[in-house]
């Protein structure tokens, strides 16, 4: 088995990204998913980690909730088949009841006072779209965003100012993550051609409601490595097993859950591997004796080769991509999905964030960028004779 750098199991680190509101992710608090829904659900979660780790190749951190509530965004601005395909991934019935009613219980979710441990409850989600200064959002978007996301909209210099104005989304993000997420956009993604910036943020932290203890252990990567250290410990009574593994429900405050998953087989695995939707159903009150490394680390991961996997394509198309019903006059196609994910777990509760962000683009002769802010390459040329007369590489600069 190839060696890969993080986690023979990966024992948290991937899953509890996805799972994280396992309990309260379900669409609605008016009701309980379906089965059909969970299980699509489940394959979505599936789908997302498997690809984010097969790009990062360690430990892994996603969250659907922030990209479906982006994509939502992006598709109530959309027709044809273009909306057809972002709904067939969204996979809900009513994209807009669902987003207002989710976006509502997490409104209601009243922070709470800091425990002992240094953690409080809150449970944060914003919306903001960032709209190039001479254009105008049409007034059934803009209302439709203001009105069912509680969307921020603002005016930006996109073309004049682009280091000041990836600060203001920037500075945005931070603060609706808590200082987790400083940055979501590089200036060099801001040019002339872009029309509009859609962002979601998530925010939760919580303390556990019986914290863990801190004992010595051992983690042992793919490569069979082993590494001593402080490990949590703790008795729960939530517990899951399917064919394929096994798992237990650790509780944060107000209905949340951490559900810690462990492949019934060492070596390499995917969640698709594992049937989240069977482990899910299997759950039992039984006692069972936890263990589980501390967690700090981020993810970054571009989306659209993912989305495009899932059948999401046309969006990202300059000339099949009908995302006319946003802003007005102009016909725009989506050039970058990124995400950003972070989270902090230890014996006294958890941290974690996400920020996901949609770049929309004019179609119409789109002006090209290019910044020389990372290592590049370059030449002095002389064009008459066809000479090159220096080449050079720059991967550092003083």
């Amino acid at each position: 088995m190839k060696k890969r750098e993080n986690g023979r199991r990966i024992l948290l680190a991937a899953l509890c990204a996805c799972l994280l509101l396992a309990s309260c992710g379900n669409g609605g608090v008016s009701r309980k998913n379906t089965s059909e829904e969970l299980e699509a659900k489940c394959k979505k979660a599936e789908s997302f980690v498997d690809y984010a780790y097969e790009k990062k190749m360690g430990n892994t951190l996603v969250s659907p909730l922030s990209l479906d509530l982006v994509l939502a965004m992006l598709t109530e601005g959309a027709s044809g088949e273009t909306a057809e395909e972002l709904n067939r991934y969204l996979g809900r019935e009513d994209f807009t009841a669902w987003a207002k009613d989710y976006l509502n219980h997490a409104r209601n979710l009243k922070s709470g006072p800091f425990s002992k441990s240094g953690y409080q409850f809150s449970y944060k989600l914003g919306n903001s779209l960032w709209v190039k200064k001479d254009f105008k959002l049409t007034d059934e978007y803009q209302k439709l965003m203001e009105k069912n996301y509680y969307a921020l909209v603002q005016k930006a210099d996109f073309g004049g100012a682009p280091q000041e104005t990836a600060n203001q989304i920037n500075e945005w993000c931070d603060k609706n993550t808590d200082g987790m997420i400083k940055e979501i956009v590089k200036p060099d993604l801001i040019s002339e051609d872009l029309a509009v910036v859609l962002l979601n943020t998530v925010y939760f932290e919580s303390p556990w409601k019986k914290a863990w203890r801190e004992e010595s252990g051992t983690f042992t990567d793919f490569s069979g490595e082993k590494t001593e250290q402080l490990m949590l410990s703790s008795k729960e009574t939530i517990y899951y097993e399917n064919e394929k593994a096994k798992a237990f429900g650790k509780p944060y405050e107000k209905g949340f859950l951490f559900i810690g998953i462990l492949p019934k087989e060492e070596g390499e695995f995917s969640l698709k591997d594992l049937d989240l939707k069977s482990l899910l159903d299997s759950k039992t009150n039984k006692k069972v004796l936890t263990r589980a490394p501390k967690l700090d680390f981020e993810t970054d991961v571009n989306l659209i080769g993912m989305l495009k996997e899932q059948g999401v394509e046309r969006v990202f198309s300059l000339k099949e991509a009908e995302l006319g019903r946003m802003i007005e006059d102009k016909e725009l196609y989506v050039s970058e999905v990124v995400q950003k994910c972070k989270i902090q777990l230890d014996q006294n509760g958890t941290r974690a964030a996400a920020a996901t962000t949609a770049m929309a683009r004019m179609k119409a002769d789109p002006m090209k960028a290019v910044y020389l802010t990372r290592p590049f390459a370059f030449l002095i040329y002389d064009e008459k004779k066809g000479e090159i007369v220096f080449a050079g590489k720059i991967v550092t600069v003083k």
